[in-house]
């Protein structure tokens, strides 16, 4: 089995491509973290609905 050499590739190739990777992965991580907000927010907000609607039907 052969084995792939890293430093054979132009520092600058394997700067850019590690960049591009932290940039992807950040773009994710932000991504991800503004739908998780959003969606503790929407359930938050239907778990309360339920609440006060359970209230009200008591009275």
């Amino acid at each position: 089995m052969k084995t792939f050499n890293w430093y054979k590739i132009p520092i600058n190739i394997r700067r850019f491509i590690g960049i591009t990777i932290l940039f992807i992965l950040g773009y994710l991580a932000v991504s991800f973290g503004i739908k998780l907000i959003f969606y503790i927010l929407y359930a938050g907000t239907t778990v309360i609905d339920k609440f006060f609607s359970f209230l009200v039907s008591l009275f």
